[in-house]
């Protein structure tokens, strides 16, 4: 390590200074909603450097001596004149955590231009949000989907290198709940609702709009919708050989070859030719929601206005 490059240990520098009046700890009344710090007001151009810093009356002077930096840089940051960069991100999150017991993601304070006509750069990471969209009851064999009845409600994640990203919307992820219809019992309303007690099935929310057969189904465990039909199951899919170019598209639906005491499927229905409105591959699984950072909120708009 070069004993002349002071940055090399910054964390330790700042431990080893002194608190002065202006490193008193501030107390923080609840969790810090970065989603909401970051949210611009109309018309004026803000971040969530400005809004910590505004939020919590952090002198910018205090900053640029503890960091070893210029005001104007700071300034230049906080206005969106400059790109916050992921070694000034590191810098200003430990800042926030050793000298105002601030915890501060460094993810959430990157900033960058978000097209190539933009002026100013804008925070690069906002945590996005997966619809909720159904669940599957293991032990009834069936996947129910959400209907109006039941208010939206989607997961996000305050991690911010979990991969729910605001981008990651555009890809169309939705997920359903896992139900063992056992130890955990079919949702009814989401106050009574008790989000770690449940795993949850992430999958592509396109095949389900598109009513199409996803690639990434075949040979997969899967959701899937029988053709003409309000009857939703999981499986692994496989494409059946067609006799000639006119012979419709028929599928097997299986369970899984990993699965040990419990059937996947409903063993009175022969699933074995059958025609699909849609598919939709199950892409990852989240089993331990809480340490993830992973929390279901529920919609405060209306249908029409939030999908």
């Amino acid at each position: 390590m070069n004993p002349r490059n002071p940055r090399k240990n910054f964390a330790d520098d700042l431990l080893d200074k002194k608190l002065s009046y202006h490193d008193k700890q501030l107390s923080i009344e609840g969790d810090l909603n970065l989603k909401k710090l970051a949210k611009p007001v109309e018309g004026k151009y803000t971040n969530t450097l400005n809004n910590i810093i505004t939020k919590y009356q952090i002198e910018q002077k205090h900053i640029a001596e503890v960091l070893e930096v210029d005001t104007a840089t700071i300034s230049k940051h906080r206005n969106g004149k400059g790109p916050i960069g992921w070694d000034m991100a590191q810098m200003y999150s430990k800042y926030f955590i050793i000298n105002h017991a601030i915890m501060v993601d460094a993810f959430s304070l990157l900033t960058g231009k978000h097209t190539p006509k933009d002026k100013l750069y804008y925070d690069t990471l906002v945590p996005g949000r997966m619809p909720v969209v159904g669940e599957y009851n293991h032990n009834e064999t069936e996947v129910r989907l959400f209907d109006h009845t039941i208010k939206p409600m989607y997961l996000t994640s305050t991690m911010y290198n979990h991969y729910i990203f605001k981008n990651a919307e555009d890809w169309g992820l939705s997920c359903f709940i896992y139900v063992d219809g056992i130890d955990t019992k079919p949702f009814e309303d989401y106050d009574s609702f008790f989000v770690e007690d449940y795993d949850y099935w992430c999958v592509l929310n396109s095949p389900m709009v598109q009513n199409n057969v996803h690639k990434g189904a075949l040979q997969n465990l899967c959701v899937c919708k029988l053709k003409d039909q309000d009857t939703v199951l999981t499986g692994m899919l496989y494409e059946k050989p067609r006799r000639n170019q006119q012979s419709p598209v028929t599928y097997e639906l299986v369970h899984p070859y990993w699965y040990v005491t419990k059937d996947f499927l409903p063993e009175d229905r022969n699933l074995n030719g059958i025609e699909l409105d849609w598919a939709t591959p199950v892409l990852s699984v989240i089993m331990n929601p809480s340490a993830s950072g992973i929390m279901l909120k529920q919609s405060t708009i209306v249908v029409e206005e939030e999908y």
